[in-house]
């Protein structure tokens, strides 16, 4: 978008508008300048509008009077394609509808703006016009629209064939457990959803599904002892390695029909001289926060563990986006005393734009890297050396009786 000062006074930024029916399935938001310069952004407590809540955008630098400036913004939303149909046979085409607006919504007036609408196939079956509209094979290019008002909307409905399966996340709980003695161990409980239409015919739905579609997953290149399986044991797997990355292929149980939910484990280990930096008692854990599950990774609820070795204090946890921090907790393991500190923490609406590092620092004394050694050990010598005392005792106590 370009955007013009026409007052007289310099501006910091500008509201960006966004439909309250649609903030819940908003993922991920990010403005660039032209030359890549991302923007801060932050919400505003605007209350002129019930049905429309307003982020405010800083621009890099002030906006001078009659000046223009040119940002771009990216927004992602998740669940704005709704199945048409619920149930279909394995030969219908799963249609899906989409609801938005011909007009690019603003709190100001645009002079005049275009939009372009790309779709997944060139089967549509219908969709609503506000001339001037030009197709080209799956691209709808309406516009260009004059002089639109502020706040103003077109109703626009898409419905229109998609060819690729609803896999959703519906919960994902990592673990990540954090020991000094060189490994991260890394566990994904995963709750895998096909939230597409239902297939009538499930016998040969299935058949098909099976062949057609496994889940492929992607995992750092240094992953090691890697391990998946649900309730009933192993499942079938290929691991690829690439240069920068392992690629995990694996076959669900049960087939991915539409509707069907399945539950599975992928774990891991990881050294801790590639994401664990530390100089003297202080010490930094830097990995991403998930891998990237799916392609298209959808992930409605993800919740993240963090057990830190215990001792652990000072603990600054640091990631660029918004989460919902819980509790600190404490979990007792074998021989701990005080026990494992433990960040936890929920995001919702994971995408792939979120699979970046996270930062956290902390601070362990020396003390708690032999405590529990110590612990194994002490007792054992103490038990020797009683033992000796009690022999050499009873040496003595013979040597007086001859």
């Amino acid at each position: 978008m370009r955007i013009r000062n026409t007052g007289d006074t310099i501006i910091l930024g500008f509201l960006y508008a966004l439909e309250k029916k649609h903030e819940e399935h908003l993922a991920y938001i990010a403005a660039y300048t032209e030359a890549g310069h991302r923007l801060r952004i932050s919400d505003t407590d605007t209350e002129r509008h019930n049905s429309i809540s307003f982020k405010f955008i800083y621009f890099k630098d002030a906006l001078l009077p009659n000046t223009v400036v040119q940002i771009h913004v990216q927004t992602i939303f998740t669940h704005r394609l709704i199945p048409l149909q619920n149930y279909i046979t394995q030969s219908g085409s799963q249609m899906v509808r989409f609801k938005d607006s011909h007009y690019f919504l603003s709190p100001y007036p645009t002079l005049i703006q275009k939009t372009i609408v790309i779709f997944g196939s060139q089967n549509i079956r219908a969709v609503t016009n506000v001339e001037p509209v030009t197709r080209l094979g799956n691209t709808y290019k309406y516009g260009p629209y004059n002089k639109i008002d502020a706040l103003k909307t077109s109703a626009m409905v898409l419905h229109v064939e998609n060819k690729k399966p609803f896999l959703t996340i519906l919960k994902l709980l990592r673990v990540i457990f954090v020991s000094h003695w060189g490994n991260i161990h890394v566990k994904d409980s995963i709750e895998l959803d096909n939230s597409g239409a239902i297939y009538v015919s499930r016998d040969h739905g299935e058949k098909y599904l099976r062949k057609q579609y496994s889940v492929r997953t992607i995992i750092p290149r240094s992953a090691k002892n890697i391990e998946c399986h649900d309730i009933i044991g192993k499942m079938t797997t290929k691991v690829k390695y690439h240069k920068n990355f392992t690629e995990l292929i694996l076959q669900p149980r049960l087939p991915l029909t539409g509707g069907t939910i399945t539950n599975y484990n992928v774990s891991y280990y990881l050294s801790t001289d590639d994401f664990l930096y530390y100089s003297e008692n202080d010490y930094v854990l830097k990995m991403r926060l998930t891998d990237r599950i799916l392609q298209n990774m959808c992930i409605d609820q993800a919740e993240i563990k963090i057990i830190l070795p215990e001792g652990a204090s000072e603990v600054i946890f640091y990631v660029p986006f918004q989460t919902f921090r819980l509790p600190n907790g404490i979990r007792k393991l074998f021989l701990d005393i005080f026990g494992h500190p433990t960040i936890s923490l929920v995001k919702t609406n994971v995408i792939d734009q979120h699979v970046i590092d996270f930062e956290l620092l902390y601070s362990l004394e020396t003390i708690f890297f032999i405590y529990k050694p110590a612990i194994i050990v002490l007792p054992i010598f103490i038990l020797f050396v009683l033992f000796i005392l009690c022999c050499r005792n009873s040496d003595d106590e013979r040597e007086k009786n001859d």
